[in-house]
């Protein structure tokens, strides 16, 4: 792996309340992803927010 001092591009930050309702349907069904955990669901996203929380 090499460093690049070439930028990228940038993309534009979404809340969860911009996604389509299909999107938040998809990322909030456990069945989709396997054993894979989305960080930012409706189920994990307030424990993530507190093991993060550093006091």
């Amino acid at each position: 792996m090499v460093l690049s001092s070439w930028d990228g591009e940038y993309q534009d930050l979404i809340v969860w309340e911009q996604l389509t309702d299909a999107a938040r349907v998809a990322l909030n069904d456990l069945n989709n992803f396997g054993k894979a955990e989305v960080p930012f669901n409706d189920e994990y996203f307030e424990d993530r927010l507190a093991e993060a929380w550093p006091f």
